[in-house]
């Protein structure tokens, strides 16, 4: 849309998806030509499985990467909430490594405080079931179209110790 002299990107929902999703393949594909990691094959939206749940039920990876010996799963959130990182969850029972791919300003108050000094606002936690190491986040910049934090979830988010 062109408006005073200026082109505007309509961003609705699934352009912001896309986005993510674009930006994720950039960054498995600059891991594999950096050799990062030894990346074998990636395989978008990849139906599995899930053995693990109380019943099988049918799901997919966003990204289902073979790197070496070890399976990583990518899951991408545009809009994510605890509901929705505890039900994807699952799903890290059937790899080795598991990855939320998030906006980076995803969880405010859930994240990890830089600074020493008083809190003006209550800390959030996530529960224990998030302390897993191999459970990891990549906080997406949308603005700048790139990754700014790849880490384990208990290093930039708040997680209980205990239940």
């Amino acid at each position: 849309m062109f408006y005073r002299g200026f082109w505007i990107i309509e961003t609705n929902g699934n352009f912001i998806t896309h986005l993510m999703h674009l930006l994720v393949f950039h960054e498995l594909q600059r891991m594999r030509v950096n050799r990062e990691l030894d990346i074998e094959k990636i395989m978008p939206e990849k139906p599995i499985v899930l053995e693990h749940s109380p019943f099988p039920r049918k799901g997919s990876f966003d990204f289902l990467v073979n790197a070496g010996r070890k399976n990583i799963g990518i899951e991408v959130l545009t809009r994510p909430s605890r509901k929705k990182l505890l039900e994807k969850l699952r799903y890290a029972k059937n790899v080795d490594e598991f990855v939320f791919a998030i906006p980076k300003d995803a969880f405010e108050l859930y994240k990890k405080s830089c600074h020493k000094g008083h809190e003006h606002a209550r800390q959030n936690f996530f529960g224990k079931e998030f302390k897993s190491p191999k459970i990891k986040v990549w906080l997406l910049d949308l603005r700048d179209l790139r990754v700014l934090v790849k880490s384990s979830f208990g290093k930039i988010f708040n997680v209980k110790e205990y239940n």
